[in-house]
């Protein structure tokens, strides 16, 4: 066995991480985070603490809207977050520092941002389980740049079925994004037809037809999506 370039490699590695470690531009960007991260966090508390909305749970008997701006809040701090470094990227870009440090805190910030949408607003245990352990680690692969290769990887996986190839990658992306498809139809059939029925001004048979006329054309969107995402072209 060649433990030569072993070595090299490693040892060429290690020149890199203490170059990145004893340079000024990785602890000047650490402060920038340090700030952004407090800053983030001061205006979310603010935010969250100065709107009504935001800041007291509503009851069951609440209306969905107001649910709705409710769990906006748990998510403000990471919005927010992600929002400030893609100003400071911008501004380490123009001075021509290397970007790792805010590279790798955008998208940690990212991730973070995806669980607390899981956290606030995924109810369903399995569906929020299911987020974590196959979203979370998909958009992690998408951030570090290794998906692609994935992907590449899983399309040589493929049976022939008369004139058509089912690929590995093909059957993953149909289970993981129909999946998602359908809870998000669910939820939102749930939540159009709980405003539908809040609205005061309209009597019961006209709730009735418009929760019907909703639900009808969220089903037939969330189709053609699926289809989309089976790789029909329907054109």
């Amino acid at each position: 066995m060649d433990y030569s370039s072993v070595l090299t490699f490693i040892n060429g590695n290690y020149q890199k991480g203490f170059e990145l470690l004893s340079s000024t531009q990785t602890y000047v960007q650490l402060a920038m985070l340090i700030i952004i991260y407090t800053v983030a966090f001061v205006i979310a508390y603010k935010v969250r603490h100065s709107v009504a909305t935001l800041r007291t749970e509503p009851d069951e008997q609440a209306h969905p809207i107001r649910k709705f701006a409710f769990r906006i809040g748990g998510v403000l701090f990471p919005l927010i977050a992600i929002f400030l470094l893609q100003i400071s990227r911008k501004t380490v870009e123009n001075f021509e520092y290397s970007q790792w440090v805010i590279q790798v805190a955008l998208s940690l910030a990212i991730l973070l941002f995806f669980n607390s949408i899981i956290r606030a607003f995924v109810t369903h245990y399995y569906a929020a389980s299911l987020f974590r352990w196959v979203g979370l680690p998909i958009l992690f692969l998408h951030l570090v740049g290794l998906l692609p290769s994935i992907i590449s990887a899983l399309e040589e996986i493929s049976i022939k079925v008369g004139n058509v190839d089912i690929s590995a990658y093909g059957v993953a992306r149909v289970l993981v994004f129909g999946g998602f498809l359908f809870w998000l139809g669910r939820v939102s059939s749930s939540f159009g037809k709980a405003v539908i029925k809040r609205q005061e001004s309209l009597d019961i048979p006209t709730k009735e037809v418009f929760s019907k006329l909703f639900e009808v054309t969220l089903f037939c969107i969330i189709i053609l999506l699926l289809l989309n995402v089976m790789g029909i072209n329907l054109t």
